[in-house]
C-alpha cells in the first residue's frame, strides 16, 4: 500500500511515517518545511504548502491512502477549514483513501457522565471546537464522494521524546481525570484504520490509557524523579 503522510515532521506524523514504513508500506512524507531529509528505505520526503492543490493531487494520484496528521499553531486554528478544503480539492480525480486525524473539542461539555462515543451530540463551547465542527461537516459531506474516515484521539504524549519536566502543567481542575494516548499507539491505530478499507465513511474514537487526574500524574512524576538511576 502506497501511503502519503501529511504533517510528517510533526510529533504524531514522525511516528506515523516510521510505523507505516516498518510495516512495509512505501511512504511519501510531506512537510511544510523547505528543508527535507533525504530519502531512506521506503520513505521519500517532499515539501508542500497546505494550499498547493495541484502538488497534493499529483501525490494523491500515486497513493492508495493519505493520512492527514497536520496541525496548526495552537493559538490560531482559523486556517483549518481552508486547509481541509484544499485537501478535498486535491482528492478529486484520484482513488486515494483519506484518513483525517481529529480531537474531541467539538463535543464541548457533555451533559452526562457516560463515555463520549462517535454518536455523541456536538456542542462546541469554544472557537476551536466550532472550527473542528466546521471541518467535520466538510468531511462528512465529502464522504458521499470520497473514501474518507475520521480518527479522534485524546491528548498525545511520548515517553521517548518528551524530557522529564521540572514541574507538571495541568489545564483545568487538578482532580479532574483526563485521558492520554502514547504517540506510537496512536500511529499504530492510524495504520490499522488505513489498512482496513471498511473503516471508510465513518468516525472512529481511539481510546488511550485509563484516565488519570492531575494530582495522580504529579505523584507519578515525583516517584519517577526520585527513582534511582541505572
Amino acid at each position: 500500500m502506497r501511503i502519503v503522510v501529511l504533517g510528517a515532521s510533526g510529533r504524531l506524523g514522525r511516528h506515523v511515517v516510521r510505523t507505516c514504513a516498518a510495516a512495509g508500506h512505501p511512504v511519501v512524507a510531506v512537510t511544510r518545511s523547505c528543508a527535507v531529509p533525504p530519502a531512506a528505505g521506503l520513505v521519500r520526503w517532499a515539501s508542500l504548502a497546505p494550499a498547493a492543490v495541484e502538488g497534493h493531487r499529483r501525490m494523491f494520484a500515486e497513493a492508495d491512502a493519505v493520512i492527514d496528521a497536520r496541525n496548526q499553531r495552537y493559538d490560531d486554528w482559523s486556517g483549518y477549514p481552508a486547509m481541509i478544503d484544499a485537501t478535498l480539492a486535491a482528492l478529486a480525480g484520484t482513488a486515494a483513501h483519506y484518513l483525517s486525524v481529529d480531537n474531541i473539542y467539538l463535543y464541548g461539555q457533555p451533559g452526562t457522565p457516560r463515555p463520549i462515543d462517535e454518536a455523541a451530540p456536538r456542542h462546541p463551547i469554544s472557537a476551536k471546537g466550532q472550527i473542528r465542527q466546521a471541518v467535520e461537516r466538510r468531511l462528512m459531506q465529502a464522504m458521499d464522494t470520497y473514501p474518507i474516515a475520521i480518527a479522534r484521539f485524546p491528548d498525545f504524549y511520548a515517553i521517548a521524546t518528551d524530557p522529564l519536566p521540572r514541574g507538571v502543567r495541568w489545564f483545568g481542575p487538578p482532580d479532574l481525570p483526563h485521558q492520554f494516548i502514547h504517540l506510537p499507539d496512536a500511529a499504530r491505530a492510524l495504520l490499522w484504520l488505513t489498512e482496513d478499507y471498511q473503516s471508510r465513511g465513518q468516525v472512529w474514537h481511539v481510546a488511550g490509557a485509563d484516565p488519570i487526574a492531575g494530582t495522580d500524574l504529579r505523584d507519578l512524576a515525583q516517584a519517577v524523579s526520585r527513582a534511582p538511576r541505572a
